[in-house]
């Protein structure tokens, strides 16, 4: 009897069926016994059993040994041997921001450390150098929430949190700003908290010993008239200190008299504290981000805002309080725009940064002599949104005669530099040097479904590598073998379009294709226009071929979609463009050659039409005949079920959603088993939350066979908008929610072909540890099911996983003398019956292997279904 059942297909929902007859002989018995359970052996049951597939996480994107982080914010230190060290302030995934060190020379950059909320999160400001020990902040994370001080070695050991601020506490919270160094004493602020809830300046030993706040800013009330938050004090200190014997000088973002930030001065013996001047928002400037500078007896800063173009200011005031004069205002223009780094004195000589302005509004380098300020100004170099990077935020330092800054990145992310940059430039302005640009460090974000070709799993990811814009990647079902096949290049961006566009394509959100060698796939964006491209990327060397690229004409745009092959030709579909700008279906040749428009879309009359739009999904082919879904448009804007031969002539809509019971935009392709299709709507449904469906080719007996169930809050037990398609395996589907679940990550689940109750079944619901949110569809091969998530795994950026569906246990069966004897042998397994094929199938009460049966009465049919 174990014969009769396939073993390459052992599935934990696989179960054997028997027949029970009363009279006949029993050699004849056991001849039609056998024939029935030949007969049943194709059926497949699900119910709500568990557990349903063991899972294992083949490979967590985002975690490899040199995560670099993203956006500096805060100015670089530099030691002896002439080695950087500075912060990023954000990171990949989960991550909250790194301690890096770098050369001048751009080479030798490494990670010391890479924060992760309960070591701290977010460092905005610079760091303090003591000999080979770094002292830093976070503005946020540790054990309270509240952000931390921390200490780490030079070579990258010996981290240590020497204080995380506590939540509620009036010891401060939300360090934003650097730390001082004098002796073995570090002085710094809080953004937030004290007594007055606007900030503290504090002081504690190296050792992490004697937190002390020395000022607590007081709380601010509203002005009537200007409705500003004033106080007499100052709030919200940004800006690193500055010491200058025992008196501390810094800066508040906001609060004093007229709510525009203030400038003082603190004595650490006396703790006397000194409102040294109040911003008033006029031609003197507002809201000083940055510390301050000290030149003999004068300070030196910048105010982010104000002065007369309202761009911002460069100050200065002297030490007693005396003789504020604002000594350059920002036009806005080519000189630039919020100086929100402050400044860096080197003689006679302020160096600077602006966040904004310069020729194309990026943000500039510059100098002027405090002997002549204005007369001197000079731009020394501006920052172009790409491969220079864009908006810087932190301060400069001077070597000898060189500047060394960071930008914080653009709001072009997957543009070169988008996502921040070190650079160096001489005092005389020339010999700009980018010499490191943030990047992923690995591939983040897989949308699309996997292929397994020669026991290689292929897949692509919708952005991270190292042009962020997503890469094609193979790795084992094992999870070894990992490598990238294919890094797609980073955006060059043309301020005088704002279009952004490479030679390759970008963020490819599709499965592949393969044909000997070569994978074929589509990118949603990028190519020489912008607006996405078709690629071959072969597997043995990492040629690869740009095929197409869109040009959101009548050809089509954002393709969404994989690919599907038949002898040398691609087809697939184009979510937008399009003559009527609601997408296309098009073919191609392999070789890029003859490209196609198969299909385009009709216009919209409001937000119907005749046939569908905006399809997201790759095709379906049978024959000569291509079965899609439209995720709009329609007689009922909710999206379309269509056929259509290869050639274009004959297009069918086959079904119109309603967005009630039978669903809603189905984002999805179908898979076409005989003549019915299958596939997923992403909403709808009796609880708006998606349906699995079926329908003939034709057209006809549209069915229902799952309605995914309604949520509280996120969570419900089945999962909620499948976004992808189906896997067709026998008679059972599988598939991917996006969302719901327990957990409230999303679900993989099996449902029967047939539809109706027990047929559904959840095999696993995701925890965010393993993985969230799966937007693909799964990967069948022998009893294991293949996917990815978008998030979730190691640090957040998704996962490449295999759930192990519990291995069949045959029913065995027996004739001993009148009596048949079932036997099976794993214990997740129970015996059930019914009456008929078809159930309904019950438990048999007290059944255990090796169960006895007489042959008589009426006819009975038993099967295992997992517990």
């Amino acid at each position: 009897m174990a014969s009769a059942m396939p073993m390459q297909t052992s599935l934990a929902r696989r179960m054997a069926v028997c027949m029970k007859y009363g009279k006949p002989n029993p050699q004849s018995m056991k001849m039609k016994i056998q024939t029935m359970a030949l007969l049943s052996a194709a059926l497949f049951f699900a119910g709500p059993v568990a557990p349903a597939a063991s899972y294992t996480m083949v490979r967590s994107f985002g975690v490899l040994t040199n995560v670099s982080g993203f956006q500096p914010q805060a100015p670089l230190v530099q030691d002896a041997s002439g080695a950087l060290y500075g912060t990023t302030s954000t990171n990949e995934g989960d991550l909250t921001g790194t301690v890096f060190k770098i050369q001048p020379d751009g080479t030798g950059f490494q990670v010391l450390m890479s924060f992760s909320n309960s070591s701290g999160a977010n460092p905005y400001g610079g760091l303090a150098l003591s000999g080979s020990t770094l002292y830093g902040t976070t503005y946020n994370g540790g054990s309270g929430g509240n952000g931390t001080v921390f200490t780490i070695n030079t070579d990258g050991t010996g981290f240590m949190v020497l204080t995380n601020f506590p939540a509620g506490a009036n010891l401060g919270s939300h360090p934003y700003a650097g730390l001082i160094l004098s002796g073995s004493t570090l002085y710094g602020t809080t953004h937030a908290g004290g007594t007055g809830g606007n900030g503290t300046v504090f002081s504690m030993s190296t050792s992490g010993a004697g937190l002390t706040v020395l000022k607590n800013f007081s709380a601010t009330v509203q002005d009537p008239s200007t409705f500003a938050e004033t106080n007499g004090d100052g709030a919200n200190p940004q800006g690193t200190l500055i010491l200058s014997g025992n008196m501390l000088y810094g800066t508040t973002l906001n609060g004093g008299s007229d709510g525009y930030g203030t400038v003082f001065a603190l004595n650490t013996t006396t703790r006397i504290f000194t409102n040294l001047y109040n911003f008033a928002d006029g031609n003197d400037g507002a809201n000083p981000h940055a510390g301050l500078a000290l030149s003999g007896g004068w300070l030196f800063g910048t105010a982010s805002l104000g002065g007369g173009e309202f761009s911002g200011t460069v100050f200065t005031i002297n030490t007693n309080g005396s003789g504020f004069s604002p000594v350059y205002t920002f036009s806005g223009g080519n000189d630039g725009a919020y100086p929100d780094g402050g400044v860096t004195i080197s003689g006679n000589m302020l160096y600077g940064t602006t966040f904004a302005g310069g020729s194309i509004g990026f943000g500039t380098v510059f100098a002027l002599n405090t002997n002549d300020p204005v007369a001197s100004f000079t731009n020394l170099c501006e920052f172009n949104g790409g491969d220079k990077g864009g908006y810087p935020l932190a301060g400069l330092i001077v070597s000898g005669g060189t500047l060394y800054g960071s930008t914080f990145g653009t709001s072009q992310d997957y543009v070169a530099g988008g996502r921040g940059t070190l650079f160096a430039v001489n005092t005389n302005g020339i010999g700009f040097t980018n010499i490191h640009s943030f990047s992923y460090s690995d591939g983040v974000e897989p949308y699309g479904e996997l292929l397994l070709s020669n026991n290689i799993l292929y897949g692509t990811t919708d952005a991270g590598g190292s042009g962020g814009n997503g890469m094609v990647f193979q790795v084992n079902p094992d999870g070894t073998g990992y490598t990238v096949i294919k890094n797609f290049s980073a955006f060059g961006y043309n301020p005088s379009t704002s279009q952004a566009t490479n030679s390759d394509g970008a963020n490819p959100q599709a499965g592949l294709v393969m044909a000997g060698g070569t994978l074929y796939g589509t990118a949603y964006s990028g190519g020489s226009n912008g607006y996405g491209a078709l690629f071959a990327v072969n597997t043995g060397n990492s040629d690869f071929t740009n095929l197409y690229t869109f040009t959101n004409g009548n050809d089509g745009a954002s393709p969404q979609g994989g690919l599907v092959l038949s002898g040398s030709l691609l087809y697939g579909t184009a979510a937008n463009g399009g003559s009527n700008q609601n997408g296309t279906v098009f073919s191609i040749n392999t070789d890029g050659s003859d490209f196609t428009v198969v299909k385009t879309f009709s216009a919209m009359t409001g937000v119907t039409n005749s046939d569908g739009a905006n399809p997201q999904a790759g095709l379906a082919l049978a024959g000569n005949m291509l079965y899609g879904t439209a995720y709009d448009g329609g007689t009922h804007a909710k999206g379309t079920v269509f056929a259509l031969n290869t050639t274009g002539s004959v297009f069918t809509n086959l079904h119109n959603f309603t967005g009630g019971n039978d669903g809603a935009n189905p984002s999805a392709g179908l898979v076409v088993s005989g003549g019915t299709l299958y596939g997923t709507a992403y909403s709808g449904g009796s609880n708006g939350y998606g349906t699995v469906f079926a329908i003939n080719t034709d057209g006809s007996d549209f069915t229902v066979l799952k309605t995914f169930s309604a949520m509280t809050g996120a969570t419900n037990s089945d999962g909620a908008n499948p976004q992808a398609g189906l896997a067709l395996f026998g008679n059972m589907l599988y598939g991917t929610t996006r969302n719901g679940g327990t957990n409230g990550y999303g679900t993989a689940f099996s449902v029967n072909t047939n539809g109706g109750g027990g047929s559904f079944n959840t095999l696993y619901t995701f925890d965010s540890n393993d993985g969230a949110n799966p937007y693909a569809g799964l990967l069948l091969s022998g009893n294991a099911l293949y996917g990815t998530t978008r998030n979730g795994g190691g640090v957040g950026d998704g996962v490449v996983f295999a759930l192990t569906l519990f291995p069949l246990s045959p029913l065995n069966i027996q004739l001993a003398g009148d009596n048949v004897i079932l036997t099976w042998t794993n214990a997740f397994f129970s015996l059930q019956s019914a009456p008929a094929v078809t159930g309904v199938y019950t438990n048999v009460p007290g059944a255990a292997s090796p169960y006895t049966n007489a042959i008589t009465g009426s006819q009975e049919f038993f099967r295992l279904m997992a517990n």
